[in-house]
């Protein structure tokens, strides 16, 4: 199963087996809003 075809995250994402975690540009100034998928 490939999760980054259904992944919602709005930056970065880490594909593993069974799921995928989200991430966000720190360098930027984002961060990982509370839903886990979205960056602010």
């Amino acid at each position: 199963i490939d999760e980054f075809s259904e992944n919602m995250c709005a930056q970065l994402c880490v594909n593993y087996p069974g799921g995928y975690t989200c991430y966000c540009d720190g360098k930027k100034g984002f961060k990982l809003a509370q839903d886990q998928k979205s960056c602010e």
